[in-house]
């Protein structure tokens, strides 16, 4: 029976409202170990680290639960929870690390090798960005750019970008420059190796403390660029760049600008350029912009040496030295004919140049423009140094 006054109503059974979906939980932690420690998560769940060790070092970040995840656990950018499934996956561009995230510390007294060369290895094979904040990175092996071996392997990962702050010529206010500091004695303190591509190295002073046979060594890279890098006290070479054993393995156009190098000890070559192979050049197609290879006060010592390199471009570039006994530029064919070939030196200071030659290797014709003499430089003698000194007299151009 309706009731009265009103339409009839239906008894039938009612649809039950559906269920609220249940939201994602958010957690606070303070470091990365507490992190790590984090149970009873739901996947999506989402965690903000406030540091790697203590909040505001530069390490935290906001982190992802994804409780079926199995990928590789990185110490940075990716996080395990304590089972074989499930990470904590960091929020970040795919392409970007930052090496407080993986623990370095940049104080100068701890060993952030390990932290730094994490941070470089977890890039996709596309490369990306590894930045390195201002502060003093002691490191105790050489650091990896790349994983190639110089001939048939080539580097599954390319297009590293290892960016610092300062470069070592920042002072003053209350940026610190980045600094790598060699910890111990090693061959060398950054090693780029190929066949590698798109490379760049920026804003950092590599310092080899009296331990580091090298600053720098590139093997077999093409499109690399190297800029506003200061590299100094090393014991034997400052920068190398050095062709590679294969095929198609030599360094080529790439780009140095604002690059300094010094030296400190006697003996040493503040820039070496060579190849593995004497039948084509390990160098070719680079180009050196406003760089200063600086002798000091060492003895015996060398701005420059180039061997097996053709087709090289120095503009506005200093190789100086204070000692009779050390030499700017040293072009040498031993055992390898032809080259140096084809380098051009444009308005160039070179106090001095020397020649190496046996009966198997003589140089190709190299040039010079603008040749600075406003230091007093003696102008090159041997026939296949060739030019016009920055006072416009030509020199060893024939007739």
């Amino acid at each position: 029976k309706a009731p009265s006054g009103g339409e009839p109503t239906d008894t039938g059974t009612q649809t039950p409202p559906e269920p609220e979906t249940p939201q994602n939980a958010a957690y606070v932690v303070e470091s990365a170990l507490e992190l790590q420690r984090l149970t009873g998560l739901h996947d999506g769940d989402t965690v903000l680290m406030k540091g790697f060790y203590l909040p505001g070092d530069g390490g935290g970040g906001m982190f992802v639960w994804d409780e079926g995840s199995v990928a590789e656990i990185d110490g940075g950018t990716v996080f395990g929870g304590g089972s074989d499934t499930g990470r904590f996956v960091r929020d970040c561009e795919p392409n970007y690390r930052n090496v407080r995230w993986f623990g370095a510390v940049g104080s100068g007294s701890t060993d952030d090798t390990e932290a730094i060369q994490r941070a470089i290895d977890s890039l996709p094979a596309s490369g990306g960005t590894v930045s390195v904040p201002g502060g003093n990175y002691r490191i105790s092996q050489p650091l990896q750019i790349g994983n190639g071996d110089g001939a048939n392997r080539h580097s599954t990962v390319n297009g590293i970008r290892l960016i610092g702050e300062g470069g070592g010529f920042a002072s003053g206010g209350t940026q610190y420059p980045t600094r790598l500091t060699a910890a111990v004695p090693m061959e060398t303190m950054l090693s780029v190796n190929g066949k590698i591509s798109d490379v760049v190295l920026q804003d950092m002073f590599i310092d080899g403390n009296y331990m580091a046979n090298s600053g720098i060594v590139i093997q077999a890279a093409s499109g690399l660029t190297v800029t506003d890098i200061s590299v100094g006290v090393t014991l034997v070479y400052g920068i190398q760049g050095l062709g590679g054993s294969g095929i198609g393995t030599e360094n080529k156009l790439n780009r140095f600008e604002t690059v300094s190098v010094y030296a400190v000890e006697e003996k040493t070559i503040c820039l070496y350029m060579d190849g593995a192979t004497e039948s084509t050049p390990g160098n070719s197609m680079t180009t050196f912009v406003d760089c200063r290879f600086d002798t000091a006060q060492t003895e015996n010592s060398y701005a420059v040496w180039m061997r097996s390199t053709t087709g090289t471009d120095f503009y506005r570039c200093h190789f100086n030295t204070y000692k009779d006994s050390s030499t700017g530029l040293v072009l040498d064919a031993t055992n390898c004919h032809g080259y140096p070939y084809g380098n051009v030196f444009y308005d160039c200071s070179i106090v001095s140049v020397a020649v190496q030659e046996d009966q198997t290797g003589y140089i190709g014709r190299n040039f010079f423009y603008g040749y600075g003499t406003y230091d007093l430089e003696d102008l090159p003698e041997h026939p296949m140094l060739s030019g016009i000194t920055d006072a416009g007299i030509p020199f060893n151009l024939g007739s």
